[in-house]
């Protein structure tokens, strides 16, 4: 007779899970582990949705660039994703998520959060609000266990019909900065809007890194990610702020949108008073 799992068996689980996300950064693997590793994964190709366009070495180092592709494949199969690692803790996000279909359900929805947020139902340009929602994620401690504390944040999700694009906006109280590199700049009142630009490669499992991947990787210039049919280039293109103790990050790939339109759309986030 098959045993129930047990909330004491379900605690383990988590803690094993956040252990192996904090060891992730002090192994080194080898270019023979690399090369078994890339030869394993393709054979996994069958069933491969869950990669899809999953950003993978968001500041990691090069050299455990694949040890951290294994450790988020293990982590998403049990419905838990690695949002940032970094040596000696990082973050996890996953647990509980909620969700609206609909504008009018927003005000309900970030009732589930610790802060209040700004967001528009449509910006000027014509984008205009599809759906949203809440989710949560936890810090590591040193060791790799999960904190106590859950922080939720908020993904609300615009689309433009002109243009048939989408973008998104997360806004959240997470203790970490950002580390991206600011192309432009625009100031609201006190508050400093930030363009930014990475570089994104998605790549089949059987794809081979080239020396000018490894390159890019090393200085920060591209992130790889895991999981398509074909290589694909995409650029993400963001702008990032902290309004009263709150960050905000409104994104999207390949837009048409030039950074001065994505600033002044951030700008009308920004201006909301509340």
């Amino acid at each position: 007779m098959k045993r129930s799992k047990t909330l004491a068996d379900e605690s383990l689980e988590r803690e094993i899970k956040a252990a192996l996300q904090a060891e992730a950064a002090a192994v080194e693997v080898s270019a023979e582990a690399e090369a078994a590793l890339f030869a394993e994964l393709a054979k996994s190709r069958a069933d491969r949705s869950w990669a899809a366009k999953m950003p993978l070495s968001w500041n990691w180092p090069v050299r455990r660039f694949l040890l951290s592709f294994c450790l988020i494949f293990c982590l998403s199969c049990a419905g838990v994703f690695a949002t940032q690692v970094g040596s000696g803790g990082g973050w996890v996000s996953g647990g509980p998520s909620y969700e609206a279909d609909s504008f009018a359900k927003m005000p309900k929805l970030v009732e589930r959060l610790s802060f209040e947020p700004r967001y528009l139902q449509s910006f000027a340009n014509g984008y205009s609000f599809v759906d949203a929602h809440v989710s949560g994620a936890q810090g590591l401690d040193e060791r790799g266990r999960r904190m106590s504390h859950v922080y939720m944040e908020l993904y609300a999700n615009y689309y433009n019909p002109a243009s048939g694009e989408n973008l998104t906006l997360n806004v959240n109280n997470i203790p970490n900065g950002f580390s991206g590199q600011a192309l432009q700049t625009r100031q609201v009142g006190n508050v400093e809007l930030k363009y930014e630009e990475q570089a994104y490669k998605f790549v089949p499992f059987d794809y081979v890194l080239t020396d000018a991947d490894w390159a890019a990787l090393a200085d920060g210039s591209l992130v790889i990610s895991i999981g398509t049919d074909t290589v694909e280039n995409n650029l993400l293109q963001s702008v990032v702020w902290v309004q009263d103790g709150v960050k905000y990050h409104m994104f999207g790939f390949d837009l048409s949108l030039s950074g001065d339109e994505l600033l002044d759309m951030a700008a009308e986030i920004a201006a909301i008073e509340l």
